[in-house]
């Protein structure tokens, strides 16, 4: 109800060149003593009270905000932003997305929704039917902390997602051993075979 609640911009950067390709949008609560408290502290709590859908439009409202700031700089760069379960089976969550773009004036290509693979998995067909109405609208989908969820890869091509994020518990063991690197290499092979980033 306060408003209090924050976005860091985390840069996503091209290895091979160093440049930054898009941010993803991280919330904190900001304190008084000018500390912050981690999603992982609040989130479970809005969720249990029923104020999770609500929070996360405050979310994606200051995500749009900044995007529209960055433009205004000069940076047509694309912004992530988590979408949860709830979102997704919330059957007003695409109208109002696309309602804060719009009000917004931002090209819903610069807005891409992360989800997990297991909130996908949860309810496929009802949540895959949300992923289509936005990505027919322009806004991309990322499949985020990829590898550590569900088996199946059924879902791939079922889909319409650009972009695989492999989990980091992956690509820290890439200096560990063979097995880390080969992990990786498999997964960005599949991705590259699919076309997705």
């Amino acid at each position: 109800e306060e408003d209090r609640l924050t976005i860091f911009l985390q840069p996503k950067i091209r290895l091979n060149n160093r440049q930054v390709v898009g941010f993803e949008a991280l919330v904190r609560w900001p304190q008084e003593d000018g500390s912050f408290i981690a999603p992982g502290a609040f989130l479970p709590l809005a969720e249990t009270s029923g104020l999770l859908n609500a929070l996360d439009l405050q979310i994606l409202r200051k995500t749009v905000a900044a995007t529209q700031y960055l433009s205004s700089l000069g940076h047509a760069l694309p912004i992530s932003f988590n979408a949860t379960w709830s979102d997704l089976c919330n059957p007003d969550y695409v109208g109002k997305l696309l309602s804060i773009l719009d009000s917004g004036q931002v090209d819903p290509a610069r807005l891409e929704i992360e989800i997990t693979e297991n909130v996908i998995m949860s309810d496929l067909e009802q949540i895959s039917q949300k992923l289509r109405e936005l990505a027919a609208f322009g806004v991309r989908i990322a499949i985020d902390d990829f590898g550590t969820g569900y088996s199946s890869l059924n879902y791939l091509h079922r889909l319409p997602i650009h972009t695989l994020k492999v989990d980091q518990s992956f690509v820290k063991a890439i200096r560990s051993g063979e097995d880390g690197a080969c992990i990786v290499n498999a997964i960005v092979a599949m991705a590259h075979g699919l076309k997705l980033d």
